[in-house]
């Protein structure tokens, strides 16, 4: 991703929030596949992150992100993230594809960012 930015560039508020939704998005299908959970734990060993308090009471939605006011580095952080995560397991779920549509619209992120990361992650998974 151009410029890219990562989750060490978010402050404790916002790396609250990206593992809320990290986790809740690999809940939204309705099953923590082992990959998403690796891919969770990577992500929280490199801040020395406690994720535990979201593993057993994920959000059922992404509607939690209303009103969440934070930068622009940390909504495009977490929807980079949250697509890479929605391929963790192979599949990218009906679920998947309306929570990534919630978190665009309720973290405010400009379409055309969203198309640059959905283009950057084509790539990435292209490469793989």
């Amino acid at each position: 991703m151009p410029g890219q930015k990562s989750i060490h560039d978010l402050d404790e508020k916002e790396l609250d929030l990206y593992f809320k939704t990290l986790v809740s998005m690999a809940n939204i299908d309705g099953e923590f596949d082992r990959k998403e959970r690796a891919f969770i734990e990577d992500q929280a060993a490199l801040v020395s992150f406690d994720m535990t308090k979201y593993l057993d009471h994920p959000e059922p939605n992404m509607k939690f992100l209303a009103g969440e006011e934070i930068s622009d580095t940390c909504g495009k952080v977490i929807l980079r993230d949250c697509l890479l995560l929605c391929y963790a397991d192979g599949i990218f779920h009906e679920f998947e594809k309306r929570a990534v549509a919630d978190i665009v619209e309720l973290l405010g992120v400009d379409n055309k960012d969203f198309e640059k990361i959905n283009e950057w992650r084509n790539g990435v998974l292209g490469r793989l």
